[in-house]
C-alpha cells in the first residue's frame, strides 16, 4: 500500500478539519466543542472511542488484535493570543487562537484515523488514537494516563510542527529530545528598616541579588559540561517603597535539563547556595522545588523504524540537536516505547513562529504527519 498516496487523496478532508480547528480554538481544559467535533468525525468513520481526562478522547482500532497497543497522539488545546492573520479561517475567538500547531497534530491525527479505519481488517495489532487535552497547561498527559483505556498502550508516537526544519524535513533524533521542565519559588526573609539606617535591617534583596547570581555558578561550576542544563529566573518581587530596606523577596523561574539523574542534584545544590547565602547576610532563604515533566527521550528502536518509514513517505529524515522547551508528551512514554518526531513547516519565503500572532502553516505539512501516523503503524506492527 502506497501510504502517501492513499494520504494525498484525503488532502480536502485534512484541510477541511485544520481549517475548522483553527477558526475554533479552545484553550486548555476548555476544549469541549473540539471534543465534540471529534466525537462526531469518529462516529461518522465507525471508530469505537472513549471520552478521557474530562475534554480528551481515546479512540480503537484492530481491538483485540493484540495483548498490547500502539497508540499515535495529538494535542488539542490553543494558547491564550489574539490572532492577527487575514484569512478565512481566522479565530473566531477573541484572544484565543492555534498558534503551537495542535490544529494541524489533530487534522493529522483524524486523516491517519480515517486511512487506517479503512485498512483495519489488515492491521495485525491493536491501534489507540490519542487525543489529549491541555498540553499548554502541563497537566493533560497527567490526567489521561490515569484512564485503564491507555494501560495497555506499549508504544506511542507523536508529531509536533517545527520552524526550524524545512517542509518535507522531518527531524529523527534518537535519545533526549526536548528538555525536562521544574519550577521553583524561592522566598528570601529579611528584616525590615528605614532605607538611611540599612545596619538596622536585613536587606532581602541584596540577598536575592547574592542568590540570582550564584545560581548561575550552579551550572557552570557544579555541573560536568556534558550534561547541559538551564536555571531561568523569570520574576523577582520584593520591596514595599524606596526608602525601606525589604524584609521579603520572592525569586521564580524554572530549571530545564535532558539527564533524569539531573533533577535531585539540581535541588540539592540549590537548596544548599539558597540557604548558605541568606544566612551568610544574616536572612533565611527557603526553596519550594516544583517537579515538572521529564524530558522526552526517544527510543532508539522505535527510532529506526520511524527512519524507514521517513523514507516511503518520500520525506527527508534530518538529525537535529535537543531543543531545551519541554513536553508533556514525555508523561505518555513514561515506562514505554516511545517517539516524538518534528514535521518541517519552514521554506525559504516565510518561517512560521510558534507561539506568535501570525502564525501559520502551508496546508500541504498535513500530508506529511498523517501520512507519517499511517505508514509508522503499519511498519511497526509489522516489524514488531
Amino acid at each position: 500500500m502506497d501510504i502517501r498516496r492513499e494520504m494525498e487523496k484525503q488532502r480536502n478532508y485534512l484541510i477541511k478539519h485544520r481549517r475548522y480547528f483553527h477558526r475554533y480554538p479552545e484553550l486548555s481544559h476548555e476544549e469541549y466543542k473540539t471534543q465534540s467535533y471529534i466525537e462526531e468525525e469518529l462516529n461518522g468513520l465507525g471508530i469505537q472511542y472513549k471520552k478521557v481526562a474530562d475534554t480528551g478522547i481515546i479512540a480503537t482500532l484492530g481491538e483485540g488484535k493484540s495483548e498490547d497497543a500502539i497508540a499515535l497522539r495529538a494535542d488539542m488545546d490553543a494558547l491564550p493570543i489574539t490572532e492577527v492573520n487575514e484569512v478565512s479561517y481566522a479565530s473566531c475567538h477573541k484572544g484565543i487562537m492555534h498558534a503551537c500547531g495542535h490544529d494541524c497534530h489533530l487534522a493529522m491525527l483524524l486523516g491517519a484515523a480515517k486511512v487506517l479505519k479503512e485498512h483495519e481488517e489488515s492491521l495485525k495489532g491493536e491501534v489507540k488514537l490519542v487525543f489529549q487535552p491541555a498540553e499548554e497547561k502541563m497537566a493533560g498527559a497527567k490526567e489521561l494516563i490515569k484512564d485503564e483505556a491507555y494501560h495497555n498502550v506499549s508504544c506511542i508516537h507523536g508529531i509536533h510542527v517545527w520552524s526550524e526544519l524545512n517542509k518535507g524535513e522531518i527531524a529523527i533524533k534518537e535519545g533526549p529530545l526536548m528538555a525536562a521542565v521544574d519550577a521553583f519559588k524561592i522566598t528570601i526573609k529579611g528584616l525590615s528598616a528605614h532605607g538611611a539606617m540599612p545596619q538596622k535591617g536585613v536587606d532581602a534583596i541584596l540577598i536575592a541579588s547574592h542568590i540570582v547570581t550564584n545560581l548561575q555558578s550552579i551550572i557552570s561550576r557544579e555541573l560536568s559540561p556534558l550534561d547541559p542544563a538551564v536555571i531561568t529566573v523569570g520574576k523577582i518581587n520584593g520591596g514595599t517603597g524606596i526608602n525601606i530596606i525589604a524584609e521579603e523577596v520572592i525569586i521564580e523561574g524554572t530549571i530545564r535539563y535532558f539527564n533524569p539523574n539531573l533533577k535531585h542534584k539540581l535541588k540539592e545544590l540549590m537548596d544548599r547556595k539558597i540557604k548558605h547565602i541568606a544566612e551568610g547576610y544574616g536572612g533565611i532563604g527557603q526553596l519550594n522545588y516544583i517537579e515538572g515533566l521529564p524530558p522526552v527521550i526517544n527510543d532508539k528502536d522505535v527510532i529506526q523504524v520511524l527512519k524507514t518509514s521517513v523514507e516511503k513517505i518520500g520525506c527527508k529524515s534530518i538529525a537535529i540537536e535537543p531543543v531545551t522547551i519541554s513536553e508533556d508528551f514525555s508523561i505518555l512514554m513514561d515506562s514505554r516505547r516511545g517517539a516524538m518526531t518534528f514535521i518541517g513547516i519552514a521554506d525559504e519565503n516565510k518561517k512560521p513562529l510558534l507561539h506568535t500572532n501570525n502564525f501559520d502553516v502551508d496546508e500541504d505539512i498535513l500530508i506529511d504527519g498523517a501520512a507519517l501516523h499511517v505508514q509508522f503503524i503499519m511498519d511497526y506492527i509489522f516489524d514488531k
